[in-house]
């Protein structure tokens, strides 16, 4: 298994600028489910998760995409795009 720095080199990388605490933050919003809600059952409720964050976990998920083959054994296949658990 070998890195060649890529993976350890990104992480190291991230570690250095942080994420204010207002950028996590999720908010709860609950949309009723029936006409005249009565309690907490009759409320769906939905989480309204910050854009920056979903943008930067998408741009870490698209990062970690790229140096992942080199990284992972080819035995390990499960959760690799372009691997099945079951072709062994």
């Amino acid at each position: 298994m070998t890195d060649s720095g890529g993976l350890f080199r990104m992480v190291s990388e991230e570690e250095k600028w942080q994420i204010g605490e207002s950028y996590d933050c999720t908010f709860i919003a609950l949309i009723h489910k029936v006409e005249n809600p009565q309690g907490l059952v009759d409320f769906r409720p939905i989480l309204l998760i910050g854009c920056l964050y979903k943008v930067l976990a998408k741009v870490l998920a698209n990062r970690l995409r790229k140096v992942i083959g080199s990284v992972i054994y080819e035995s390990w296949s499960a959760f690799v795009k372009g691997r099945q658990i079951l072709v062994d």
